[in-house]
């Protein structure tokens, strides 16, 4: 995880991330299993005198990297030119590969059966048995670039106010930030393909995934019992030696872990740029304090949300991305809409970008700016490949994806 440091911090005091990426053949976009002799390979680090902020992570995967947070995190601006930073000096070592990096939620032409070779993430006692719960060969294991944002808090209090705003928000965030309408050279139909396929992936032990959104749980001892307990039963036929961690096996959407004091929100695919992640971290955590203080609604009426109602709307999210249309006005009053009794998610968006517009960096504003005018970036992938697309036409907005990633700019 990304924060090791025992000290406590209070909500919305920091934060951590980690975020991963595809390594890619320069011309091709075919993934390159090199990700673990990079690994071995002295990055660049900051100037002297500067401490270090972010890690290399390996993936499952061996076409796998990322990126995570070794301090703690207050501006996500501040961090995403930090990442930009890194990101670059990587760059340079991959072009004696011939190789880039690919953002997006998603690899577009990953073949699981050709493609899957496993990665230094995972140590062999715990592949194998992960491998007699999971398809680790599919696309949920093997190709899945997400954003992991997590949020810091202390108090039990804290806790309550957070996962009431938390499972509130959840619903619609691949709204804003899905990045996943290819799989193996194909528009899937739905935008938000990589959570897709990581609900699909837990069918032999749904109880890891459970509805995706969490429980409505405000208590510590009530979390265990609804969430912990269930997946620490489930997982017992198969994994005798507890190799398996429950905590770190909770495959919802958001996951809590007591013992660092944070909260982890795991429905953001990988943007296109560095300050494209950081911006879309930073508009959730905003969005979050609003809900937090109670700025359109008590955190009691948060509270009250079932676990079936979230779920339609996320599951709604995930297939139509911004397209998508919420026809639950008692959702839409969460967030200070009066009598309206139904609204596409991106215009719940942009009126949440106009309410909290002052709150945001110059970076959030034009990064969200951009994604509120153009679509989502699944939205904006879909446009420039076409209904038909051929690999000809994939290939070239994937090349440019890569490029955006390298410059740090947002994507058509």
């Amino acid at each position: 995880m990304s924060l090791t440091r025992k000290r406590r911090h209070p909500l919305f005091d920091a934060y951590g991330f980690a975020v991963g990426y595809a390594v890619v053949d320069r011309n091709t976009m075919d993934v390159l299993p090199i990700a673990d002799e990079l690994l071995g390979i002295a990055i660049p680090e900051p100037a002297e005198g500067s401490k270090r902020d972010l890690d290399v992570l390996a993936g499952s995967a061996a076409h796998s990297i990322g990126f995570q947070n070794s301090r703690s995190m207050r501006k996500p601006a501040k961090w995403g030119r930090k990442l930009a930073a890194r990101t670059g000096l990587l760059s340079v070592i991959l072009d004696k590969h011939n190789a880039v990096l690919l953002p997006g939620g998603a690899h577009p032409f990953y073949l699981p059966s050709k493609d899957t070779k496993p990665g230094v993430g995972m140590d062999a006692a715990t592949r194998a048995v992960c491998s007699s719960i999971f398809d680790l060969g599919g696309h949920a294991w093997g190709n899945d670039q997400s954003f992991r944002l997590d949020i810091r808090f202390d108090k039990a209090t804290e806790f309550s106010k957070l996962h009431a705003a938390v499972r509130l928000l959840l619903p619609i965030v691949p709204g804003l930030a899905a990045a996943s309408p290819i799989l193996e050279g194909r528009l899937t139909g739905t935008h938000d393909s990589r959570l897709e396929e990581r609900v699909r992936s837990y069918q032999r032990v749904p109880e890891l995934v459970g509805s995706l959104v969490p429980e409505a749980v405000f208590e510590q001892e009530d979390h265990d019992r609804e969430i912990l307990v269930p997946i620490a039963q489930a997982l017992a036929q198969y994994d005798p030696d507890h190799l398996l961690d429950p905590v770190v096996m909770n495959a919802r959407g958001a996951t809590t872990d007591f013992e660092r004091g944070a909260m982890s929100i795991h429905v953001i695919d990988a943007q296109e740029c560095a300050t494209a992640n950081m911006a879309v971290a930073e508009f959730l955590i905003t969005v979050l304090k609003a809900l937090v203080a109670g700025r359109w609604v008590s955190t009691y009426l948060q509270r009250a949300w079932s676990v079936d109602d979230l779920q339609v709307m996320l599951m709604s999210t995930i297939k139509d991305g911004d397209r998508t249309v919420i026809t639950n006005g008692d959702y839409l009053l969460m967030f200070g809409l009066l009598k309206q009794g139904r609204m596409p998610v991106i215009k719940l968006w942009q009126h949440l970008f106009v309410e909290l517009y002052g709150d945001l960096s110059e970076n959030a504003r034009q990064r969200i700016g951009h994604i509120l005018e153009h679509g989502t970036l699944s939205t904006r992938i879909m446009n420039a490949v076409g209904k038909r697309p051929s690999t000809e036409k994939i290939r070239a907005a994937y090349v440019e994806m890569a490029h955006c990633l390298v410059s740090d700019k947002s994507f058509a």
